[in-house]
């Protein structure tokens, strides 16, 4: 790719709005929620302008993937507490794996069971807590 043709695809993405659901719309639990899907570091900043955060595990900004988990607004991984509301997909977590480090986590549903996953650099929605 050109510098030119980087320039515009930059532009192009820039200009595309962060799309998010109405306030009457979003599940209870959570302050908003994106209709588009982010990187990580996006989603945590899009987050903070709606004057929230991206939702922990346990708790905490890391976790060993041991254990149960928690998830705040989500519930118990592996139990059917998927939020009533929310469109089943993927969901960014604002805490981060420490084996291996630097992947962050990601919750998802299979009906309304809630499960977590390690993810680096894809595309997922963000659901915002306080």
């Amino acid at each position: 790719m050109n510098k030119i043709t980087g320039v515009f695809l930059l532009a192009v993405m820039l200009a595309v709005p962060t799309m998010a659901f109405a306030a009457s719309e979003v599940p209870p639990g959570f302050i908003a929620v994106s209709e588009s899907r982010m990187n990580w570091a996006d989603a945590t900043a899009w987050c903070a302008t709606h004057g929230g955060r991206l939702p922990r595990i346990n708790n905490s900004d890391s976790w060993n993937y041991e254990g149960k988990a928690t998830i705040e607004g989500f519930g118990t991984q592996g139990s059917p507490s998927w939020p009533p509301g929310l469109p089943g997909g993927f969901y960014w977590t604002g805490t981060v794996d420490t084996a291996p480090p630097g992947l962050s986590l990601f919750v998802y549903n299979i009906g309304d069971y809630v499960y977590v996953a390690r993810q680096h650099g894809n595309l997922i929605l963000a659901a915002c807590v306080r």
